[in-house]
């Protein structure tokens, strides 16, 4: 019997099903259940035994895919990937309005969708909060002097950002009225990248081919008093935008902590 024999999915929930499925695989791939090179069962398995559709598993499972938390390897199955190496960078989390505009550049932010939703999986873990609880979802397309440059999906906690979700954001940086209205600009981040293929979505709204590459960003952005405020994906065109990171090793450390700059940002 394999691992995923015990997954369970709840069909009275608003969560979607695919999205409880993923989720789901990849908190057992985080606690060890599933090991770097476990094989999956095919998807009729998988469909069988929840009870749902194989289009919802085959869904769960492009998700997720998508994120290189699974492989697919032809004519032999999916797999679990093997873990990514990464390199912290210790650099201020600017914003993507602030750092285009230091480079003279005009961007222009599109509202796609603005809304308060339930906390689950990966977004409530990174914003700290308990399953369930109301964040602000807001999903944004960036435009750079014309072009389009990245789709964003970023998550605050409502509880403290409550005008978040019924703010005018067109055109506006997010950082700045953090700023501004809460004191709470983010001053540490965690940011991680990855190479992957576009989904059909969005390599519609980026207008760039389904084969192109894109870059996948995640943020996790803590203000000054140590509390997080923000996690966000965004997906840039690899053939559009570019990340540039300055290192530089300070004599005044023991070790060699190096200080960083990337040119690319958010929010």
């Amino acid at each position: 019997m394999h691992v995923l024999s015990d997954l369970i999915v709840d069909k009275e929930s608003p969560v979607p099903l695919y999205y409880q499925i993923a989720e789901s695989i990849r908190a057992m791939i985080d606690s060890g259940r599933l090991k770097p090179g476990d094989p999956l069962p095919p998807e009729v398995t998988l469909s069988e035994e929840l009870g749902v559709s194989r289009l919802t598993v085959r869904r769960a499972l492009a998700e997720l895919v998508n994120d290189g938390v699974l492989i697919r390897r032809r004519a032999k199955g999916t797999f679990v990937a093997p873990p990514r190496e990464s390199l912290p960078l210790i650099t201020p989390p600017i914003g993507f309005t602030e750092g285009e505009a230091r480079r003279g550049r005009v961007l222009r932010s599109t509202i796609l969708s603005q809304e308060v939703v339930p906390a689950v999986g990966q977004v409530a873990r990174q914003l700290q909060l308990a399953p369930g609880s109301r964040v602000i979802r807001i999903r944004r397309l960036r435009v750079v002097e014309g072009v389009p440059a990245a789709l964003e999906l970023c998550c605050f906690p409502y509880d403290r950002f409550p005008e978040l979700a019924t703010m005018q954001l067109t055109d506006r940086s997010i950082y700045q009225i953090l700023q501004q209205q809460y004191d709470a600009l983010p001053q540490e981040a965690l940011d991680s990248y990855a190479v992957h293929t576009p989904t059909s979505e969005e390599a519609n709204m980026l207008g760039i081919a389904p084969s192109m590459p894109v870059i996948r960003f995640e943020r996790t952005a803590i203000d000054s008093r140590g509390q997080v405020v923000e996690f966000t994906r965004s997906v840039f065109s690899a053939e559009r935008f570019r990340f540039s990171i300055r290192r530089r090793r300070s004599d005044s450390d023991a070790g060699p902590t190096m200080n960083a700059t990337a040119d690319g940002g958010h929010a």
